[in-house]
């Protein structure tokens, strides 16, 4: 017979059962917590712990094992990820810490091309 399709309430976590013949799972208008009030220890990320992140992650193409003959996929090896982005038994991954640490970096490689611009304006007004 067909899988039953439910929510269930696993305490501190919701899994949702769905049926092999849902190819994609689309939850509309997912927002996650991201709210001051429910965070304790609240600090920065480093660069340093940010890049350390984005060198760790090796983005691949995938075919799902379910579903070998649908478009490649693209994303991670949860096992692969370093563990400041994957869950507790490496079996997933969090996306929005990957996406935190991606900004972080970003930020950074950013303010180091306003250095470098600033630097080259430097040099080319001396040199003239």
């Amino acid at each position: 017979g067909e899988m039953g399709r439910a929510l269930v309430d696993g305490g501190d976590k919701l899994f949702v059962n769905f049926g092999t013949d849902w190819k994609n799972v689309v939850i509309p208008g997912l927002d996650l917590l991201s709210t001051r009030d429910a965070k304790v220890n609240i600090h920065p990320l480093s660069e340093v712990v940010a890049l350390k992140i984005i060198d760790g992650l090796n983005p691949v193409g995938f075919n799902y094992k379910e579903w070998p003959n649908e478009s490649a996929r693209f994303g991670f090896i949860a096992e692969d990820v370093p563990d400041e982005v994957a869950s507790e038994d490496h079996k997933a991954i969090r996306p929005d810490s990957i996406l935190t640490a991606l900004t972080k970096v970003v930020q950074s490689q950013q303010l180091h091309i306003k250095h470098l611009e600033d630097r080259l304006l430097f040099l080319e007004s001396t040199n003239t």
